[in-house]
């Protein structure tokens, strides 16, 4: 098999056409395309297309650009020198393996079969042999290719024996069929007479008359005999169909049932075909069904087609849905297309279904089944042969691995079908095969749903409405006598099928259920009981998959369950890598701890398991890696990517791994995560699985920083996004937000407990984040809710004044008169001290940043003045003056501070603090201190003054515009900065797009008033100053005129020639130019001026609504700018940073280590974290809470409600009838019963007469029966016409409703349908003798007692009413319980002069004779008098029922 094995890797990673015939080889075009085109044209056709053929998909995609290139063909050169093609070295090895291992059967005598078995013919042709097969279609006659006469009749010398060979012939086909009498007796051994031989039936299915929207693929299929290898076809399956592609089955579902006879409505299709593909898909199953067009095999295709979809892995597609069909060689339709005529199969075979099913005809194909295995026993035109092989492939398919079975679980759906499904059932059941029943159905799922719900301890109850039930569904064409004889056997196979009801699921499909959970169900009541630790994780992988922890937490970890230490390991890794939050939850509470579970190991299978796959949501992280050096190419992705990416979206990350044992040595893989969830979390955010983030957020530490680090990570994930890929950029971009809003949401919540504490956890350098605050993180990642919240605000207002409590005006005052810090004038904070001295005072004060931004403006201010008179007024050409060298000196110390400023700004790393703090305005200082050192130095040379000037006007420009920057610290002006910011971009584009017509215009308008131009850079001037200044209204008219002046220069000239030459070049008024102008400004100052308004206009709209947030966010940068500066201003700071630079290098140079010191120690982070988890689990209870009060929760919640009362119901009223489904079926055959019925089926309701009345021991005779019917007859007609004249008397009850009079009687019950109360037929079995008979004296009003109305208010019962329900049961214990009746003394008890003990045993034998739940009450009312003496008994009535409810 290592051949075969080789040969299919080369075929995964191909895409071949199905068939290529000789015209489609004719047209494929030869030329290949640059250099290689002369050596592509000395190849032949045949050849060029079949390597074309094998090339890849990722080869043909590249192929047309390849043909565009020199020297470059549309066919790779290598291509054409390889030896042999992978794909039909595959086929063929695939073709060898079919042959070898599988045989068909052939039968090699013909010999007439008997009559009575097979149906009569009238020619000789239509004959059939034993083998239910004609002479002609028999082996060797007739195939694929016709046959000589020669060979035919040599052949048929060998198939028909010599006694009929004077009777049986081809060419006396069209004779008649001879008299069976007058044939020679001739033994047919099917052991002898059928032969077998390798198989000839294999390759593909086409079906051809079929379109699928989503495309189809052929079908797979094979050709073999019942007793060939299981072992073989398996490998058949997975070796060369490559059937476990894209993923292997976790489980198979066999479904059977009723072929010609099922038909299932639009309801019931519906939910079977929705479970059915929801189990398929979510465990990725196989189907296996008989894969007709008929029945419950056509149903199951239907399905199949409306959920099939494809995977593509490289260059094979596959389907999703695997539909195997194995089904009887000799029933296929139209098989003798199937036959390989040279035996090396077909690719593709054309098939034609159909979807008339004739009777006793073979029936075609399903063309949705994706595989096909025809089991040949051998025999023809029947069924048959085929559910021994396929009871023996499901049994090997659920064997474990060890026992060389695939360890797959296999579950059978019946649903409706003849004896053969019940015969499948017990096969099943026998193998331990589960079974799921879908009751409702039909025939036999109803049948054995029936004696599912009757068979307790053991017994079956109620057998002999289970006999009637089977020959209700295959007795219709049984004779009388024969019916207790063919019933018996179903009935024990239907026994043996109870004697294993544990692994029956009864499943009804008129219930708000799901079928696939009804499979999984099954599944684990097969596995359920004494189950072992492999059995329950085996379960526990069920539950996963169909991601039911409801199941998982009832009836997998039980308490007596003890699990071993990591048997649970593996399923948490997939609960993880599936995304499945709860069932990690559940798995967490069985003692497993994050921290041991999460090694090193563990964390890198996570990261390669989920970058496997190539879903769309790992695509963007292959590419952010790739585009940073991180992987390459199919390298592994590991830790160290992991921490290089991190580095990349955060600036900053540290591995924090330990070794479990300290004192022992570990190997690298066994480290244990310190933060375990923040790992999840990270891989989590990473891959884009945004519940299973949020759980690692609830579950770890630190949840305000955590999300603010989410937060950060997607946003920097967002900015590597193409924009192609704008879906993803949303959803990043969405996920953020959502993190960001959990933070401000917990922090708010922690202000509102303990606003120091939230200030605390804002300030707070997280350990777990490396050493990062949530403030640094949150304005990197530009999280500005999070930077306005009022915690973070109020932090960064007490940085901001730092101990001053005063407002700023205060401060001003202090900064211009110093004496004023000794008094009271200036309130300050003590920071924690019990009082500040005048030195604290003092230093205090000019260290905060507010008054360090003050200090900075006013000698800024004075800066400008300088320079501005330097510029103006003592600028001298010849020489540098003081005043411009202190300038100098001055600028200077500004670079120097804004160097220091942005060494000490908080960010982790050096390109952190470009990004977040040095932006445009610091670039643009940068480049304007340059270009003043420049102009001073240049300054010392004379000739250069006027260079010097510019350079220093340039800098006064850039000196101003540096004012804005101190406009931030004003909630009014910072926000309209961010708003010149935003139009400035805006501007950039539009000068672009105006720049095309500005440039138009010049060059048309410039050719044409000058007919020639010498070169100077005057045309450029001309080009777009002239222009330029028409957009804004300066239009020149003047200047397009003729230019006189030259003209006459030019005239002037003596030389004719050169004058003419000479007025070429002078200025020539044109008649387009003044059009040109026309458009020019329509389009300028019109459409594109207007455009850049409207613009602006949504820039500031914009901005205004979130103008807090962004002045905010700006004071964070500000305060922070200026809590890092010295306390001395420029150029007073150059002392300070000199200072520093020397205490920098002594601690570097010297041995002495200084110590950092903390904010918080340990203990306080412990305290801290503490503190914000309670919090966040308020938040998070706050928000359940008010889930829970939604309308969509209560809706849902009261469907839920309702639904679990109406099983209490079922369970309660309903056991022996079979569920409601039975009930109305029920009601009509033991209430209104049609005479003619009876007449035709009196044994069945005599037997229905011992069940539901008083048993009679005397059996009476048919003609005292008869006289018994004529006389009730009577005595209806009689009492109809006394009941309507009673009627007629009655005024206060007219309605039509109670037209029809309804006698009652012991059993008759309540129906929910109206049209069935109206029926004029009644039972006479009904009546009961030895009942007195009750005759109603007026109309009887109904009330339904459901699942929806059990609350409605109760009329008032009078007694003659109460002694009907006495007397018909229909008052019993399971009646109060369905309305929560406390106790038989409540409002809906009977008469107290009843005693207890007669009604209860007289309640118990009414309900075991008609337990239902509809009660029939009446009221009488006649006269005025007495409708209002029953109008108070219902008022007083009504309160009771009121103060007992309550």
């Amino acid at each position: 098999m290592a051949g075969v094995n080789v040969g299919m890797e080369s075929i995964s990673n191909r895409v071949y056409p199905a068939r290529a015939s000789s015209q489609d080889i004719d047209t494929v075009p030869l030329s290949t395309g640059g250099g290689h085109m002369s050596k592509s044209r000395s190849r032949n056709s045949e050849t060029y297309a079949k390597v074309q053929n094998s090339l890849t998909m990722e080869e043909v995609r590249w192929s047309e650009m390849r043909k565009k290139i020199p020297g470059m063909g549309r066919v790779p050169r290598t291509k054409f020198y390889t030896e042999e093609d992978g794909f039909e070295r595959a086929r063929q090895e695939n073709n060898f393996y079919i042959r070898t291992h599988f045989k068909q059967k052939e039968c090699f005598r013909f010999v007439p079969a008997k009559k009575g078995q097979l149906p009569e013919v009238k020619k000789v042709r239509d004959m059939r042999c034993e083998c239910g097969e004609v002479l002609l279609r028999h082996h060797g006659m007739q195939g694929p290719t016709q046959n000589s006469h020669a060979d035919r009749d040599m052949v048929e010398s060998y198939l028909v024996p010599d006694e009929l060979k004077q009777y049986i012939s081809v060419d006396k086909g069209n004779n008649d069929m001879p008299n069976m009498k007058d044939l020679p007796s001739v033994s047919w051994n099917a052991e002898t007479a059928i032969r077998s031989s390798a198989t000839t039936s294999y390759g593909k299915i086409s079906f051809v008359n079929v379109d699928a929207m989503g495309g189809q693929k052929p079908a797979k299929y094979v050709r073999l005999a019942p007793e060939d290898s299981i072992d073989h076809l398996i490998e058949l399956m997975e070796v060369h169909w490559k059937i476990n592609q894209p993923k292997p089955p976790n489980l198979v579902i066999s479904v059977v049932g009723g072929a010609k006879n099922c038909k299932l409505d639009g309801h019931i299709r519906e939910k079977f075909s929705t479970g059915l593909i929801k189990a398929a898909k979510t465990t990725d199953a196989w189907l296996i069904t008989s894969g007709f067009n008929m029945g419950v095999m056509k149903y199951v295709g239907m399905a199949v087609k409306d959920g099939q979809s494809f995977t593509w892995n490289n260059d094979r597609m596959a389907h999703v849905l695997r539909c195997i069909g194995i089904a009887p060689w000799g029933y296929v339709n139209h098989r003798h297309v199937l036959e390989s005529p040279d035996s090396k199969g077909l690719y593709n075979a054309e098939y034609k279904t159909s979807n008339i099913i004739l009777h006793g005809q073979p029936v075609p194909l399903n063309a949705n089944h994706t595989h096909f295995v025809f089991v040949d026993d051998g025999f023809r035109n029947r069924y048959g042969g085929v559910a021994a092989f396929r009871a023996k492939f499901e049994n090997r398919v659920q064997q474990p691995r060890e026992d060389g079975g695939l360890g797959i679980p296999v579950v059978l759906v019946v649903v409706e079908g003849g004896t053969d499904a019940i015969d499948d059932a017990k096969n099943s059941l026998q193998q331990n095969i589960p079974v799921v029943v879908c009751a409702g159905t039909g025939r036999a799922a109803d049948i054995l749903s029936y004696a599912y719900q009757h068979y307790t301890s053991g017994k079956l109850t109620k057998e002999h409405k289970l006999r009637r039930k089977i020959q209700e569904a295959y007795g219709t064409k049984w004779k009388d006598d024969e019916k207790e004889e063919k019933t018996e056997p179903i009935l024990e196979k239907i026994k043996l099928c109870l004697k294993k009801k544990d692994l029956m699921v009864n499943f009804s499909m008129n219930k708000n259920e799901d079928l696939d959970l009804a499979i999984l169900s099954c599944l684990l009541k097969a596995k359920s009981g004494e189950a072992t630790e492999k059995e329950r994780l085996n379960q526990l992988r069920l539950a996963l998959t169909w991601d039911r922890v409801d199941i998982a937490q009832e009836d997998i970890f039980r308490e007596d369950c003890i699990w071993t230490p990591g048997s649970l390991d593996d399923i948490l890794m997939d609960a993880i890598l599936m995304e499945r939050v709860e069932f990690v939850h559940l798995i967490l509470q069985q003692g497993v701890v994050m921290k041991e579970f999460l090694t090193k190991t563990r964390l890198t299978q996570l990261y390669q398991k989920a970058l496997s796959t190539k879903k769309a949501d790992t695509v963007h992280l292959r590419r952010i890696a790739t585009r940073h050096g991180i992987r390459r190419g199919d390298e592994e992705f590991s830790i160290k990517s992991v921490k290089m990416l991190m580095e990349i979206l955060m600036d900053k990350y540290n591995e924090n791994f330990q070794s479990p044992h300290p004192s022992k040595s570990q190997t690298d893989g066994n480290m244990l995560c310190v933060y375990p969830y923040k790992e999840i979390l990270i891989w989590s955010i990473l891959l884009l699985k945004q519940r299973m983030a949020k759980f690692a957020w609830e579950m770890g530490g630190e949840p305000v920083t955590s999300a603010v680090a989410a937060s950060r990570i997607y946003g920097t994930m967002s900015t590597y996004i193409n924009r192609n890929e704008q879906a993803i950029k949303d959803r990043i971009l969405a996920y953020k937000d959502e993190f960001e809003k959990l933070a401000v949401e917990v922090l708010d919540e922690c202000h509102i407990k303990d606003h120091e504490k939230a200030m605390m956890l804002v300030e707070r350098c997280s350990p777990t984040w490396s050493d990062m605050s949530s403030l640094a993180m949150a304005a990197s990642a530009y999280d500005r809710a999070y930077l306005a919240s009022v915690a973070c605000q109020n932090s960064i207002s007490i940085t901001w004044k730092r101990g001053i409590v005063s407002p700023w005006t205060r401060v001003l005052v202090c900064m211009f008169v110093p004496f004023a810090l000794m008094s009271r004038y200036l309130e300050m904070s003590f920071m924690g001290e019990e009082g500040f001295n005048l030195r604290q005072k003092i230093t205090t004060f000019y260290t905060a940043p507010i008054t360090k931004f003050a200090n900075h403006t006013l000698m800024y201010m004075a800066f400008l003045i300088l320079f501005t008179y330097m510029l103006l007024v003592d600028f001298d050409a010849h020489r540098v003056t003081p005043i411009e060298c202190i300038c100098i000196a001055w600028i200077f110390a500004f670079m120097v501070d804004d160097i220091y400023t942005l060494l000490t700004f908080p960010s982790p790393t050096f390109y952190g603090k470009l990004r977040d703090w040095y932006g445009f305005l610091k670039w643009l200082d940068l480049i304007n201190f340059i270009l003043a050192f420049i102009a001073f130095i240049i300054h010392f040379w004379e000739e250069w003054f006027e260079v010097t000037k510019i350079m220093y006007c340039i800098n006064g420009v850039i000196l101003y515009i540096r004012i804005l920057k101190t406009y931030t610290a004003n909630a009014n002006l910072g926000p309209k900065m961010v708003m010149i910011q935003r139009m400035m971009a805006e501007l950039k584009m539009f000068v672009m797009v105006l720049l095309v017509f500005l440039l138009a215009y010049g060059i048309s308008s410039q050719a044409l008033l000058y007919k020639q131009r010498r070169p100077s850079w005057n045309i450029l001037k001309d080009v777009f100053y002239f222009p330029y200044w028409q957009l804004f209204g300066e239009i020149y008219l003047d200047d397009l005129n003729t230019d006189t002046d030259c003209m006459e220069a030019a005239s002037l000239i003596n030389d004719t020639a050169r004058a003419a030459t000479e007025k070429l070049y002078c200025l020539q008024n044109h008649w387009l130019v003044y059009f040109l102008l026309a458009a020019y400004l329509m389009v300028g100052n019109v459409l594109l001026l207007n455009l850049l308004i409207a613009i602006f206009s949504h820039v500031f709209d914009t901005i205004e609504e979130n103008s807090i947030e962004i002045w905010k966010y700006q004071m964070y940068f500000l305060t922070m700018e200026f809590d890092n500066k010295t306390a001395f201003v420029p150029p007073f700071s150059i002392f300070a940073h000199v200072y520093l630079i020397f205490k920098w290098l002594f601690r570097k140079t010297c041995c002495r280590k200084g110590t950092k010191g903390v904010q918080f120690s340990k203990r306080h982070l412990e305290y801290l974290q503490l503190f914000e988890k309670e919090e966040m689990t308020n938040l998070l209870r706050s928000k359940k809470a008010r889930d829970k009060e939604t309308i969509e929760t209560k809706i849902s919640l009261l469907q839920k409600r309702n639904e679990e009362l109406f099983k209490v119901l079922e369970e309660d009223f309903f056991p022996e009838l079979g569920g409601v489904e039975d009930h109305h079926r029920h009601f009509l055959e033991t209430t209104f019963v049609n005479p003619v019925e009876v007449q035709k089926e009196p044994e069945l309701i005599k037997e229905d007469e011992k069940e539901t009345l008083l048993p009679s021991k005397e059996e009476e005779d048919e003609e005292s029966k008869k006289k018994k019917k004529k006389k009730l007859k009577k005595e209806k007609k009689e009492k109809k016409k006394r009941e309507k004249e009673e009627k007629l008397k009655l005024n206060n009850f007219d309605n039509p409703a109670f037209k029809h009079d309804i006698v009652t009687d012991k059993t008759l019950q309540f129906s929910p349908h109206p049209e069935i109360i109206s029926q004029p037929q009644i039972s006479p079995v009904r009546t009961n003798t030895l009942m007195p008979e009750i005759t109603p004296q007026r109309p009887t009003l109904y009330r339904r007692i459901s699942n929806r109305s059990y609350n409605r208010e109760i009329e008032a019962i009078d007694s003659s009413d109460e002694d009907l329900m006495h007397t018909s049961g229909h008052f019993g214990r399971g009646l109060r319980k369905a309305l929560n009746v406390p106790s038989p003394g409540g409002h809906l008890s009977l008469r107290r002069s009843v005693s207890r003990e007669s009604s209860d045993s007289e309640e118990n034998n009414m309900r075991a004779a008609s337990p239902r739940l509809f009660t029939r009450m009446a009221r009488e009312s006649s006269t005025e008098d007495e409708r209002r003496k029953e109008k108070k008994k219902r008022k007083k009535l009504r309160k009771k029922m009121i103060s007992d409810t309550e």
